[in-house]
């Protein structure tokens, strides 16, 4: 009985039904006029990665209970209540330098 059911045009028809074929690969000139796919950015980065993860530890500790956008205030304002000696040092420590700060123009 198996011999009968395996004959070779309900195997390709089984195949067929339940099979998956490979996407194609687009190759770069077809991929170059798809402007609804991904876009690789280039992501522009000021800091070294250990100033970056020493920055990002100063502003954790001390200031983890303040966003960004009042840490900025208070840095304006001068507030002394937020910024201590030491803290105020630490951030002076991660400063970008005059060739970081034309990168960002």
């Amino acid at each position: 009985d198996e011999e009968e059911l395996a004959s070779q045009s309900l195997i390709e028809e089984i195949q067929n039904k339940f099979s998956s074929k490979p996407l194609a690969k687009k190759s770069i000139d077809e991929g170059s006029g798809n402007t609804t796919g991904k876009k690789k950015t280039k992501e522009l980065k000021v800091l070294d990665g250990k100033a970056a993860q020493n920055l990002s530890v100063v502003l954790g500790g001390a200031l983890k209970h303040i966003s960004y956008k009042e840490l900025r205030k208070c840095i304006l304002r001068c507030d002394t209540s937020v910024l201590t000696e030491n803290l105020l040092q630490s951030l002076i420590q991660y400063l970008p330098t005059p060739d970081q700060l034309n990168k960002l123009k």
